[in-house]
């Protein structure tokens, strides 16, 4: 039986909905491509670490994205080819970006209001005054 046949049993099986269906399979894929199509009895644990690697190296792909292909990967390894023993590690994780605040100082706030006048000096001041940022 062909890999996308056995593939297409067993997921569908394990009641998983047709988009991760879909995407799985597009993972899948790509990792036998990156290996020249060898076959995946000859990829181990590391083959596949290597391949995560690679997306965020050259590919530059999200968390979520790495994390999609792992699942991917263990899916086949684990539930399609039967093999428990497939050791995956020491691959480099893609990073979530640090989100700063964007906060202005008291300085900064006075130096923009001292700017404003009108109905915008009114919306301001009553932003502020509301949320305690600023005392007279």
């Amino acid at each position: 039986m062909r890999l996308q046949e056995k593939f297409r049993i067993v997921i569908r099986s394990a009641n998983y909905s047709l988009a991760t269906e879909r995407s799985y399979w597009a993972w899948i894929k790509k990792f036998i491509q990156f290996h020249n199509m060898k076959h995946l009895d000859a990829l181990t644990g590391e083959d596949v670490a290597n391949f995560l690697t690679y997306l965020v190296m050259k590919r530059h792909v999200a968390v979520s994205t790495q994390q999609q292909a792992l699942s991917a990967l263990v899916f086949l390894y684990k539930q399609v080819l039967g093999r428990e023993n497939v050791t995956i590690s020491d691959w480099l994780n893609a990073r979530r970006p640090k989100k700063l605040p964007v906060v202005l100082s008291i300085d900064e706030t006075h130096s923009i209001m001292v700017h404003l006048t009108g109905t915008s000096l009114l919306v301001a001041r009553c932003s502020v005054n509301v949320w305690g940022w600023l005392t007279d």
